[in-house]
Order: C-alpha cells, then structure tokens, then sequence
C-alpha cells in the first residue's frame, strides 16, 4: 500500500512537471495581471499552471517599480533585484529566495523559457513588497503596491530556534530534496502549536514524555553540523514554508524502528525518504 502511495505522489509530480513544460511551449493562459487596476503589459507571455500564475521577471520587476536595479550573473546563475529597500536574491534551479536576509519559498523558483526568466506571481510581489491576490472566477491576478513595501518578519531568526531547527532537518533529511527537509521541519513547528507537546522548537525534539520521539536523538546526529541547504530549509520554515499540511509524525521507512504512525494515524503524503502523517 505504502509503494502504492508513492507511486502516486511520484506520477502526481511529474505530471505537474509535464504540465509546466506543456503550457510554456503552447503559449500564454488567457489571465488577466492588473497591478493598481492597470493591466500587466510585458514583451512575454505570462502563464497559468497548477492555479499559480508565472510571470517575466524582469518585465514585473520594473512595472512595481520602474526604478528597480535587476543585476545578472551568468556564471553562477544569479539574479539581485534592488527595489525600494528590498535587497533580492535568486538562483537558477532553486525553490527559494532571500529577501533582506529572511528567505520565502518559491515552488519552481525562477527558470529560463526561450530566453526569458519566469518566476511565481504571487511570492516574487510579496519580495517587492506587493499583495498579490488571484481571483479564479474571473481568472485575475490583483497586485497591489504603494510605493512602501509590505512589511516582511523582521529581525534575526531566533539563534536557539534555528540551531535546533536547521539540526533535526539535517539529521532526518540530509541529501534529500529541499521540500522534503521542509516538511520534517513542519512536523516539529506543528507540534510547537499542538497543545499535546512542549511548545519550543527545543522541547519538541528532546520531548521523552512518550519515549524518544526523533532517531537523532538517540543515534546522537542532532549534535552534528547541519549542511547548509539544512539551515536554509529550516529558515523557510521559521518563514512560514510549508510542505507537510498539518502533519505531527514522519517515518523514514528505511531506517525506522517502528511502524506505529502507519498503524494509528492519517496517511498525508510521501516526500523525500519520509511518509507523513497527520
């Protein structure tokens, strides 16, 4: 059954892959982009896949905001966007982007279509601090920007929260893709707000109330030094990522010593090593 399911979630992947390349080489979805209630007009198409709306970076960056600087590294296949205050990061190939140092998770991030760069709506306007808002009635994507940026979570990340956070991920996830390593993290913030376990980041790792909840606790990985795609997961976390809904458990079948989750609770989905469980 459990083969079964990840056949499933594997076939559900590459068919929304295959969708992406289907729509970008057939041409433009018939939507609408108002940003201030005047249309969106770009030199390339915009397109609609999955109901997220991909639009030509460079083209929207300079419709929020005209005086924006766009700098492009070929070698190293990075973008930097300067906008009003908003210090921008991209990579090629990378489900993320920085933003004044605090990181927002991107699905497909930015990628190049007939020498055009895409990135998703709706994340990349809340980096420029706009407010996207998508109406699938009328198949229209709102954006709305005042010359002041929205404000972003601000501050540092919490040292204990991200020291913890970015070690489990590591520990549980190491080598796996980076929505997997998102979804480990998920299970532990949802536990932090689940009234049934401690509520810190710390509490919930260590948490003995039931026996060893994590297997890094008892094999001593948690102590390791976390890779760095580990800590950039675990800040995607602490900014609100989400890959695993609701899920309290995961189990990485290859290594588990128990079956317990698959027995007593609801089958979520299967991402990276791990199936999880609500």
């Amino acid at each position: 059954l459990m083969l079964f399911k990840k056949l499933v979630t594997l076939c559900v992947s590459i068919a929304l892959l295959l969708s992406l390349l289907l729509v970008l080489n057939a041409g433009a979805s018939n939507i609408s982009i108002l940003i201030n209630n005047a249309p969106f007009v770009a030199s390339s198409d915009s397109f609609l896949v999955d109901g997220e709306t991909y639009v030509p970076l460079k083209d929207f960056t300079y419709a929020i905001n005209p005086e924006a600087q766009i700098d492009w590294d070929t070698i190293s296949r990075k973008i930097s966007v300067y906008s009003h205050g908003m210090d921008i990061h991209l990579s090629y190939g990378e489900d993320y982007i920085s933003v004044n140092g605090r990181y927002l998770y991107i699905p497909n991030g930015v990628f190049a279509n007939n020498g055009v760069t895409y990135i998703q709506l709706c994340g990349y306007a809340k980096a420029l601090g706009a407010a996207a808002v998508w109406s699938q009635s009328l198949q229209s994507v709102y954006v709305s920007y005042s010359g002041t940026p929205l404000s972003l979570p601000g501050g540092a990340y919490d040292e204990d929260d991200l020291y913890w956070l970015s070690r489990i991920i590591s520990a549980e996830a190491r080598g796996e893709p980076l929505k997997g390593q998102i979804a480990v993290g998920n299970v532990v913030l949802n536990r932090v707000a689940y009234k049934s376990y401690p509520n810190t980041i710390r509490g919930v790792i260590f948490d003995k109330v039931s026996g060893i909840q994590f297997t890094p606790i008892a094999n001593g990985s948690i102590y390791d030094e976390p890779t760095e795609k580990a800590v950039i997961a675990a800040k995607l976390v602490l900014d609100g990522a989400n890959t695993a809904g609701e899920s309290l458990f995961f189990l990485n079948e290859r290594t588990a010593t128990s079956a317990w989750a698959p027995r007593h609770r609801t089958y979520y989905a299967s991402i990276g090593n791990h199936n999880f469980y609500l």
